[in-house]
Order: structure tokens, then sequence, then C-alpha cells
């Protein structure tokens, strides 16, 4: 969970946070990773922001990788043990949990209104954090 913590808001890979779990020369599968992940989100305390595609024949490349959300942001504050202080110092951080604070709630009102929430990244950097269809 710390790993997923440092990559809130991203698109970090699988791969991504294996390397960052590994601890001792003690290696992960992917495999392994996958069920932890799976496990997380039948307990609901993850919940991926799946990329938006657009027609299958369209010539713009888009990221496929979903952004990685918590159900709930102060969850990785806790697991970055981190409060206020040092968030104030790092507004990098600060950001990414505030578009992962801001994306909990579009996906609550997303759900509420029968709609699905995406994210969008394109190969030339044109992004959107939150697209409901």
């Amino acid at each position: 969970m710390r790993s997923y913590a440092k990559n809130i808001s991203s698109t970090a890979k699988i791969t991504t946070i294996a390397a960052d779990m590994t601890e001792n020369d003690l290696t992960l599968a992917e495999k392994t990773i996958g069920g932890c992940l799976n496990a997380l989100i039948r307990i609901h305390l993850i919940e991926d922001v799946p990329a938006w595609n657009l027609a299958l024949r369209s010539r713009t490349a888009l990221t496929a990788t979903p952004k990685r959300h918590f159900t709930d942001p102060s969850i990785a504050v806790v697991m970055l043990a981190s409060n206020h202080k040092p968030l104030l110092k790092d507004f990098k951080t600060f950001g990414l949990l505030f578009e992962s604070l801001v994306v909990r709630d579009l996906r609550i009102y997303s759900q509420a209104l029968g709609v699905e929430l995406f994210h969008y990244r394109d190969k030339n950097g044109l992004e959107a954090d939150g697209v409901s269809i």
C-alpha cells in the first residue's frame, strides 16, 4: 500500500509498483502483486480510474494504463507516514493527493448519475483527470 501511495494519481504500471516494493533483494511476481491489488479493490481500499479510449481506429495514441487512486486519499497520507507539515513543503505530492480527492468526489457524483469516470492522456501530453461518459 505504501508503493501505491507513492504512485497515487499516476499511471504507474504494476512493474513500477513491484520495483518500488523490492526490499533486501526480495522480488514479488507481477501475478502476486496483481492478486494483492485485486484484494484491495474487493475491500474498497483502492479504486483505479480507467483510461478513456477514443474510437478503435483513432490515430491518436492514448495511455491505456489506469490512474492509481485510493477510495480515500487520506489513506495514502497515512501510508506515506506523513501529515500536513511535510505536505505543505512538498507541493507536488500535495497536488497529487488533492487530485485524488477531487477524483473521489467526481467518482461519487458520476455513480449517482449512472455514468462512468475515466481519465485521458494522449501522446502529446494533453490530459484530463476526469471524463464522465
